[in-house]
């Protein structure tokens, strides 16, 4: 079946030698550990960076368990300047071209993803909002189904139209989309005005992926209505269930065999934001 990603990045430094563009999930860079000082891991953070920014023809696809400690990361002071060090010296001296120009790596790197892990409406309320705060050409997040999340109450949506802007907690969005005012967030619009200015923080992508928990159709219903009136991407990931009551010869309610369905209403959603084009992720 096809999945969101085409490989995963198992041996980093062997990502250096591909050539074929693809999508390569990465997982653990940023665990949900407040024991691991996050000082101690960034030097290794940085070489990670690196291979990403080293090979513009994958698609990195980072998936955070804390969004804040990726966004602290991400946002950090001469954090491309590190990690340009860490490229050239990964290089030695087999440098490719495109990193002699001294505006290399282009920031924030154009091919490379966050994603935000939650699985429920507690998490989505805790990680999303450090997910917006993080520099990225596309956010994401992976929905790992275990309880229904409103997204419209924890994420900025793409606004529809392009004439009006409110600011909250220093994010732009849209008062007329619903996924705008972001209760997450929590605070008022403190500024209005009207046109194009600066870069809007939204969520690109929203990723469903089966568990070993029930997901009851209609969370996913929602999730993807809501999607497509906002203009993000959809994907269905792997095989979902939920169980189904019936009504038994002695006039009970009970349990029957669990209703299995990859489709959501006979369509198997498969919706990225980027494509592979003219030699690079658009």
């Amino acid at each position: 079946m096809p999945s969101y990603y085409d490989r995963k990045a198992a041996d980093p430094e062997d990502l250096l030698a591909t050539t074929e563009p693809a999508r390569v999930l990465w997982e653990g860079l940023f665990p949900s550990l407040p024991y691991a000082p996050m000082r101690e891991d960034r030097p290794k953070l940085d070489r990670r960076l690196a291979i990403m920014a080293l090979t513009p023809h994958l698609l990195h696809l980072v998936l955070a368990e804390d969004c804040e400690r990726m966004a602290g990361y991400l946002g950090g002071a001469d954090r491309r300047a590190l990690i340009a060090t860490a490229g050239l010296r990964l290089c030695k001296r087999d440098v490719p071209s495109f990193a002699k120009s001294p505006a290399w790596p282009n920031w924030p790197l154009p091919n490379v993803v966050p994603l935000a892990r939650v699985t429920d409406q507690e998490s989505a309320d805790r990680e999303i909002p450090h997910l917006l705060a993080c520099p990225a050409r596309w956010r994401g997040v992976l929905w790992e189904v275990e309880g229904a999340v409103d997204w419209r109450g924890c994420v900025a949506w793409p606004r529809l139209e392009h004439e009006h802007r409110e600011i909250v907690n220093g994010i732009e969005i849209d008062p007329r989309n619903l996924g705008g005012l972001i209760s997450a967030l929590e605070g008022r619009p403190t500024k209005h005005a009207t046109g194009l200015v600066g870069e809007q923080v939204v969520m690109h992508y929203l990723i469903a992926q089966a568990t070993d928990q029930p997901a009851h159709p209609d969370w996913l219903r929602a999730t993807r209505d809501a999607c497509e009136q906002a203009g993000v991407a959809f994907w269905l990931e792997g095989e979902f269930w939920h169980g189904v009551e019936v009504l038994t010869a002695g006039g009970e309610f009970k349990v029957g065999e669990p209703v299995r369905f990859r489709r959501l209403d006979g369509r198997t959603h498969r919706e990225q934001p980027w494509r592979w084009e003219d030699g690079a992720w658009r």
